[in-house]
């Protein structure tokens, strides 16, 4: 009974990340402004959190400008592809 209750906690977990992170890397040239106006809406605060929080990390990098936004995308897809990981093994 608990093997299949975790089993789909963490097909919901992993579909939620995959998501979350699919919406991030269709999102056209995600900005921090942005992402700061949409952390009042309640619906969005966790998408904007979660950008918010990448945004900052690649700063403290001190990538160079033209290597922000690829690097961006880059680290939503591998969140997005280990939510599909996620998804499929707990089939």
């Amino acid at each position: 009974m608990w093997i299949i209750t975790t089993n789909l906690l963490f097909f919901i977990l992993g579909f939620y990340l995959f998501c979350l992170s699919f919406a991030h890397f269709v999102l056209y040239k995600p900005s921090l402004e942005l992402l700061r106006s949409l952390k009042s809406v309640s619906s969005a605060s966790v998408f904007a959190v979660l950008g918010i929080i990448i945004f900052t990390c690649i700063y403290k990098v001190k990538l160079p400008q033209k290597w922000i936004y690829p690097a961006y995308l880059a680290i939503f897809f591998s969140f997005a592809c280990i939510g599909i990981a996620i998804m499929i093994s707990s089939i």
